[in-house]
């Protein structure tokens, strides 16, 4: 199945009955999201030209520019070709801009992943919401420690995040499973990437500190990070004076590695390259068994399989709860990798309907696949939460 990073070009002779929406970060921000959004034009064509996409990206500084998120979003509801619109982040505003549009056009489908707000909600007021398992995760990253022989777990973030009720959800689910495995459990605060430091700030800091908290927790203490802006500082530290990096919280061969092995990765390489790539590096580095990743990017596939889902639901009439559906659609993104997945659970048990939570397994560079799609995760994980 093709899972090339660049699609090939749409028949500019072909015009769409109908368009997709799209909402991405900029590329400064989330590059894997916005990279794949240009390979979807390429690949089903523009809506300016007759093609099957639409593509806009929210602001930079999404927190303060909500009003802005809530426009940019809303606005492609206008085009009455638009039959769907796929947000892949849903930062804060997606809630209020979706419940805007259906009241005015409740026929467009609303796809949404990795939300920034409150799940029940968002839920309302949109047809499909998907994100990384975080529940499944948070028991999964420890456990993947324990394989590599890490005796600490060190969880890294900012409050920004912090408030976000699946992140600490997560890092309750992370603590407990700690204790259960025997590691010992830290977090610690690390600068907000869009705060105001920056990227500057955030490398500065993280450039210090891993070394530092390397000295605390010892050399056998696996970091996880809650941003993605903070990997690329954190493996080129943990590469540079020890310890583990387990994969990255969208988790991404892309995000990190490449900078840090200096990986020129060319415009059609597939996920098997790239992992075979940064595979060689990290061996002829010494650093086998100390990084991971899943083998696809997250973010990548969110934006892809969402669309592909998309055209399912307005084309053959596929219900937005059909789960294998929306695991095929994400597998053909992904070089045919298992994906697993379930319905979301609030802490109390409760489903929350057309929610879905996914993951894929994690591969060790040097290593090998961990296993993590064929653990069991106990039940108690699944109830705990915020309380």
């Amino acid at each position: 199945m093709n899972s090339q990073l660049v699609m090939a070009q749409h028949d500019p002779e072909g015009e769409s009955k109908y368009i997709i929406g799209v909402v991405t970060g900029p590329c400064i921000q989330t590059c894997d999201e916005y990279t794949v959004a240009m390979d979807m034009i390429k690949k089903y064509g523009a809506a300016e030209s007759g093609g099957l996409i639409k593509h806009v990206t929210y602001p930079e500084d999404f927190v303060t520019d909500m009003d802005k998120t809530i426009k940019i979003i809303e606005n492609l509801s206008t085009d009455p070709l638009v039959k769907a619109i796929v947000v892949n982040q849903g930062v804060p505003g997606t809630s209020i801009a979706f419940k805007n549009i259906k009241q005015k056009r409740p026929d467009i489908k609303l796809l949404v992943s990795e939300i920034h707000e409150d799940p029940i909600h968002i839920s309302s007021v949109s047809d499909l919401v998907v994100s990384s398992d975080f529940i499944a995760r948070g028991y999964l990253l420890p456990l993947a420690a324990k394989k590599l022989g890490a005796k600490t777990f060190v969880h890294i973030s900012f409050p920004r995040h912090m408030i976000k009720e699946s992140i600490n959800r997560r890092k309750v689910i992370m603590e407990e499973a700690c204790k259960d495995l025997g590691l010992k459990f830290a977090s610690e605060n690390a600068p907000d990437p869009i705060g105001e430091e920056g990227l500057d700030g955030v490398e500065k800091f993280l450039s210090k500190n891993i070394m530092v908290w390397l000295d605390k927790y010892g050399k056998d203490t696996a970091f996880f990070s809650t941003n993605e802006s903070h990997t690329a500082f954190i493996v080129k530290q943990v590469a540079k004076y020890g310890g583990y990096f387990i994969e990255s919280d969208l988790a991404s061969p892309l995000i990190g590695y490449p900078k840090l092995f200096n990986i020129n990765l060319s415009s059609n390489i597939k996920w098997q390259d790239v992992i075979k790539e940064i595979d060689t590096a990290v061996v002829e580095a010494n650093l086998a068994g100390r990084f991971g990743t899943w083998t696809a990017s997250l973010g990548y596939c969110h934006t892809a399989g969402l669309i592909s889902f998309a055209k399912q639901i307005i084309e053959n009439n596929v219900q937005v709860d059909n789960l294998d559906k929306l695991l095929e659609s994400y597998s053909q993104f992904s070089s045919d990798i298992d994906w697993n997945g379930s319905a979301y659970r609030d802490s109390s048990g409760h489903i929350i309907e057309h929610y879905f939570l996914l993951y894929q397994d994690t591969y060790i560079f040097g290593q090998g696949f961990l296993g993590n799609t064929a653990e069991i995760i106990p039940e108690k994980y699944f109830m705990l939460g915020n309380d």
